[in-house]
């Protein structure tokens, strides 16, 4: 009850921060009646499974899932949801088979119940760490199971949850059931819960790359100028840039190395763009670009939904978030087209993985970027130390699949 009334005295605020994100990214002000559960379409199905991904880092991992879930039931309705429209563009490029995309309501009860009214879905999905009270308890009440799959609590996550127990215990206890990646993650779970959490792993493992993406890959190496080698910087955040700008100046024994950053969120490309031409580095955009000059010593990726593609085109990866303390970010998109992978040294949103990967050698780390430097200039003038590092992570990732196939299982499909 008193979440309940915060929440709705929070309403003002909620609808000004999503007023003032519009001024930046303009899609904020689209569809706005969804956030409140009111949608002007419906899925021609009567049988209405829905899938919660919150962002783009989601939607990706729940990808695999959604082709399995198609294979299986083809005629099988899928209302799919999202609360970012960066994640929203993305799930509507590549769930379209008798699927509607659309914003998951704001978690107060009258939203709530029009969107379960509006698609009364036969079970709800939740990808990774999504969990609202009164969206579960609503769950509850109207019989529709709510899983929690891919699931993942940082130690971070769970401090935060533990400053509100009571509510945290009493939300996560309506799931259905709860799929984590790891035996950290559900020992996080087990503390608010007494069920029994199912160990599958991650379903990030069992990505494929999309075969539009090679090709839009292999279009980028031309563009580019193919005889050039390709460093790229993905996922990069907030003052990561200047780090890697630093790296790149240090690099001297490779004249016509060719920097690529593409930053997390790509509405941040104009104050990048500042930033490289404070450096005085020759630079394009790609969404600007036909063809780079050989002058061109950076390239600004400013286009969504291409990450496999930029690292399709690449020869050494740089996956952002981790040089300074972010956490980090998936770093298998790289190994899926076998390119070798450098991370910073903050990535304890994936700890575990990265230590299992460093151990594998599928993965260099740095801690700055005189370190960043070296590695990159090693990994670019060595082919076969390139090679080995690149095949070493093609090998981890198929030793870590299988997850999906456990979650459809676990969920009855």
């Amino acid at each position: 009850m008193i979440y309940t009334v915060v929440a709705f005295l929070s309403l003002p605020f909620v609808l000004l921060r999503l007023l003032l994100k519009g001024f930046k990214e303009p899609e904020y002000h689209k569809n706005i009646m969804e956030r409140f559960g009111v949608y002007t379409n419906s899925v021609d199905s009567h049988d209405i499974l829905w899938i919660h991904a919150v962002s783009v880092g989601e939607v990706f991992a729940s990808q695999p899932l959604y082709k399995k879930i198609r294979q299986l039931h083809p005629k099988k309705g899928i209302v799919f949801t999202t609360s970012t429209p960066s994640g929203r563009k993305i799930a509507q490029g590549i769930f379209r088979e008798k699927t509607q995309v659309i914003y998951l309501p704001l978690d107060i009860p009258p939203s709530i119940k029009k969107f379960l009214k509006t698609y009364n879905p036969r079970m709800g999905i939740l990808i990774e760490t999504e969990i609202w009270p009164n969206l579960t308890k609503l769950c509850k009440t109207n019989g529709i199971p709510l899983n929690l799959i891919n699931a993942r609590l940082s130690k971070i996550s769970a401090r935060k949850y533990t400053k509100l127990y009571a509510l945290s215990k009493n939300t996560i206890n309506q799931l259905n059931l709860i799929a984590a990646q790891t035996k950290e993650d559900a020992r996080r779970f087990n503390f608010f819960v007494d069920k029994n959490i199912f160990i599958t792993g991650s379903m990030k493992f069992d990505r494929e790359v999309p075969q539009i993406q090679k090709d839009v890959g292999k279009v980028m190496r031309i563009k580019y100028n193919a005889l050039r080698p390709i460093f790229l910087a993905a996922s990069t955040r907030p003052g990561e840039e200047e780090i890697i700008i630093q790296a790149i100046q240090q690099i001297k024994n490779i004249p016509n190395l060719l920097t690529v950053i593409v930053p997390r969120h790509p509405n941040r490309s104009d104050k990048i763009e500042r930033l490289v031409k404070s450096a005085s580095m020759p630079f394009q955009k790609i969404s600007h670009t036909t063809k780079v000059k050989s002058s061109t010593k950076i390239v600004l990726g400013d286009e969504l939904g291409k990450l496999f593609a930029f690292y399709y085109a690449c020869d050494v990866a740089f996956v952002g978030g981790s040089l300074l303390p972010y956490g980090g970010q998936n770093f298998l998109e790289a190994h899926s087209v076998g390119k070798p992978v450098i991370i910073g040294p903050h990535v304890f949103n994936f700890k575990k993985i990265a230590k299992e990967a460093l151990n594998a050698g599928a993965l260099r780390q740095v801690k700055d970027h005189k370190q960043l430097a070296i590695e990159v200039e090693s990994l670019i003038t060595d082919p076969n130390k390139r090679n080995n590092v690149a095949t070493a992570g093609i090998n981890f990732l198929k030793n870590k699949q299988g997850a999906t196939m456990k979650t459809i299982k676990l969920l009855g499909l």
